[in-house]
């Protein structure tokens, strides 16, 4: 037993990317307010939160991210949501309407009408709502924001948490350094960068993830030079590019994980492949490129760590 096993999990949203989102906006100070139906609560069976309580933060793979304190708790008209609150949900609302807008999309969304047991569920001026005001009382990631999944976690969090841990690690061991620094070549005679290697991982996201799970036919992200992968061609390389185009080949990853069964099996050049078999090969491509990472970094800079 740890101090957080006594605390109530708080979800926001389902899993996927808008959990995704919502997560990050509260990790990082721009979300302290939320909104939720009265009949959710009443379906799921869960007493509506109080001030003082605290509970802890659960992100899309199911690690606990943060432990969270309720300020503030209202019951309300949907009507009577103030601006004040809808601003400090976090989500660049510019106005009450676009934030009602939003919210009416997701409540009137198939997930939300599953869990209300109610195909035309809608919501009006006089439906309740509860607004809750909160505060982030403890980050639960590492020095270098890394969240290590719970050691009793299921299969699922297990394994999409590893895959999380490896991705957050190539970040680590790429910040910090400038352009140049990147692309350098230091361990000779490898032509291997650390640029490189989020090159390379993004497209292998994009290949096992979207290409062979999904049935995608989304093609690479840098064209063949000469016949060759372009991955580790990095002279000429913009970094900006590199890990914009890693971080959402991970979050269309990350989805596509959530959405799905690990036991569900496709079809793919003439082999079968589960959802399992992938999540695992790609945390055993993660640790073997962080071991190239290691080393890179260190003879970069002189920085070591796990």
């Amino acid at each position: 037993m740890t101090e957080l096993d006594g605390l109530p999990r708080l979800e926001f949203a389902f899993p996927g990317p808008l959990r995704d989102k919502l997560v990050a906006a509260i990790m990082d100070g721009a979300k302290t307010s939320t909104t939720g139906l009265v009949a959710a609560y009443k379906e799921e069976d869960e007493p509506l939160p109080e001030p003082g309580r605290q509970g802890v933060l659960i992100d899309s793979v199911e690690r606990t991210v943060a432990v969270l304190e309720t300020v503030a708790v209202e019951t309300v008209r949907l009507a009577d949501v103030s601006w004040e609150h809808a601003r400090d949900e976090g989500e660049g609302y510019h106005s009450l309407a676009e934030w009602r807008t939003a919210h009416e999309s997701f409540w009137h969304g198939a997930e939300m009408r599953e869990l209300l047991g109610d195909p035309d569920f809608t919501v009006d001026d006089d439906t309740l709502v509860v607004t809750e005001r909160f505060r982030l009382v403890r980050n639960l990631a590492d020095e270098h924001g890394r969240l290590e999944p719970a050691h009793t976690s299921g299969e699922r969090a297990t394994l999409a948490g590893f895959l999380d841990w490896q991705r957050d690690t190539l970040a680590m061991k790429c910040k910090g350094l400038d352009a140049d620094q990147l692309k350098r070549k230091s361990l000779t005679p490898s032509d291997l960068s650390l640029l490189g290697l989020v090159r390379h991982l993004a497209e292998i996201e994009r290949s096992w993830f979207r290409e062979v799970f999904a049935g995608e036919s989304p093609g690479p992200i840098w064209p063949r030079v000469d016949g060759e992968h372009a991955d580790f061609l990095v002279d000429d390389a913009d970094p900006g590019e590199a890990f914009e185009a890693w971080h959402a080949e991970c979050d269309r990853a990350r989805a596509i994980v959530a959405s799905h069964d690990l036991g569900e099996v496709v079809h793919w050049r003439d082999e079968d492949w589960s959802l399992r078999w992938i999540v695992t090969h790609m945390i055993e491509e993660y640790a073997r490129h962080n071991g190239h990472a290691d080393l890179l970094r260190e003879r970069i800079d002189g920085t070591t760590g796990e």
